[in-house]
């Protein structure tokens, strides 16, 4: 048996790898050595490095709007100037301020002033103040501004991540499953060949007993090693294709502290995927795909996020097109006392207020990005629109060859059945001696010729199944 150490795996990764794997001892030991196709979802879903990926690309985008949040952050400062010229002392200044910016544009602040000297303007009040003001937007700035676009495109940047994530894991999880499915299929013609190998090899004991009693030419006993020299030679490339696709398969194999994982020799795919490799269900209406692609459609709904980017722009540039008009009004206080000075009537005694205006004479700036974002909104719903039509032909497609994969195998199914029924007839015939060995041999290749045949439309038809829900987004939800 071949044992796998445990310094090559964490025990968390390695107890999932070997419950899903069928491996009951953690020393190695094989129990049921098969894999499910639901084993395999849940380690790409989980361990795959694109799945990793895109969680890591979802933390991006959240560092990213927690950046944008600190945009609103409340904040302090201090600030402390004195100036002594010639040992005069011109003035001593201290000033502790918060400010508190708002959604809506306004920012609240207030603060604690002292002055003291004997040359400061006469504009400036000595002594202890204090106060509380508002600074307010009136045009420009006024329902939307460069803080509020950037939270708002974080937010929908972090739902693109997310989307994206999905489209990832989405394309790698179909990549995978089809790689399974080519894995039970070759898996599958492997059997059947070595099967007919064995069967050829048992018919030699019988041809040579045939020979010797002198019931058969000699030249039979040659007709059936060349035979089985020719099955060994299928089977060797049976086995071949199967261990092929068995470590493309692996490619799609993690463990959870990212290391990969070779699938086995001795792991066969479990015996009810087996049996689903040639079960077909119906196929619904191809409406019911295309009708919701556009609530489906990973990329469809990334390319939505993006446009709601460019929309959040589109308002923030055309705000930029209108002057800067600013108030400010400051409601003064004596000493330290913030709650003395808010109770005081406002504009009456003690306030400063302030209006400040600006605009650009030509706008070239503004204009400008304005046109661009414009240009981008335009050429993503154009995006959008091809690609709708795109993956609406697709589908219908795929839709259509699933409908024809399933005639095909019925017919196929009766076609494997009539060689069944042919080959066990020759042999009978054979046997009593109305037929040749060379009848018999050409029954068996056409027999396993339409096996193989009716195999590849079985992967066919699960690859096809699994493309249109891939194309459609369906195969994560």
């Amino acid at each position: 048996m071949k044992k796998i150490t445990l310094t090559r795996w964490c025990i968390g990764g390695w107890m999932l790898i070997a419950s899903l794997l069928g491996w009951d001892e953690v020393n190695g030991q094989p129990a049921a050595h098969t894999i499910t196709e639901s084993d395999l979802k849940e380690i790409v879903l989980r361990f795959h490095p694109v799945a990793r990926e895109g969680s890591a690309i979802i933390r991006q985008a959240e560092g990213r709007r927690l950046a944008a949040r600190g945009a609103f952050d409340p904040r302090i400062q201090y600030e402390q100037a004195e100036k002594t010229v010639d040992g005069g002392e011109y003035y001593q200044y201290r000033r502790a301020e918060w400010s508190i910016p708002t959604w809506f544009g306004v920012e609240v602040r207030g603060g604690w002033e002292y002055l003291q000297g004997a040359r400061t303007l006469e504009t400036e009040t000595l002594g202890a103040n204090n106060y509380v003001g508002l600074s307010i937007p009136l045009l420009k700035d006024l329902s939307m501004d460069k803080r509020r676009a950037d939270l708002q495109k974080a937010a929908v940047n972090l739902d693109a991540s997310r989307n994206e994530r999905d489209r990832l894991i989405n394309e790698v999880l179909g990549e995978a499953l089809v790689q399974f499915w080519d894995w039970v299929r070759y898996f599958e013609l492997e059997c059947t060949v070595d099967s007919l190998r064995q069967i050829n090899m048992a018919r030699l004991d019988l041809i040579r007993s045939a020979v010797k009693a002198g019931d058969r030419p000699a030249a039979d006993t040659t007709e059936t090693q060349a035979q089985i020299n020719q099955w060994e030679q299928a089977y060797l490339e049976s086995r071949l294709n199967r261990q092929k696709a068995q470590w493309k398969l692996s490619d799609h194999l993690w463990t959870e502290n990212g290391n990969p994982y070779f699938l086995p020799e001795n792991v066969e795919p479990d015996q009810a995927a087996r049996f689903r490799l040639a079960e077909q269900v119906p196929i619904t209406a191809v409406d019911e795909w295309i009708d919701p692609l556009r609530k489906t459609d990973l990329t469809w709904i990334g390319l939505s996020l993006e446009l709601q980017q460019y929309q959040i722009d589109r308002r923030l540039y055309r705000q930029e097109l209108l002057p800067s008009v600013r108030f400010e009004y400051n409601q003064l206080g004596k000493e330290n006392n913030l709650i003395k000075t808010l109770q005081q009537p406002w504009w009456q005694d003690q306030f400063r207020y302030g209006l400040k205006m600006s605009i650009p004479l030509r706008l070239s700036t503004e204009r400008g990005q304005l046109r661009s974002i414009e240009g981008k909104i335009q050429q993503t719903r154009w995006k959008q629109d091809w690609l709708i039509w795109k993956t609406t032909n697709r589908i219908q497609m795929t839709h259509t060859e699933l409908s024809t994969l399933i005639k095909q195998t019925k017919a196929q199914q009766q076609l494997l059945k009539q060689y069944a029924d042919l080959l066990g007839l020759e042999w009978l015939r054979f046997r009593q001696g109305e037929s040749s060995l060379f009848l018999v041999n050409a029954r068996e290749s056409r027999y396993q010729e339409s096996r193989q045949k009716l195999l590849e439309l079985y992967y066919k038809f699960r690859k096809a199944s699994i493309e249109i829900d891939q194309v459609s987004g369906r195969l994560i939800r």
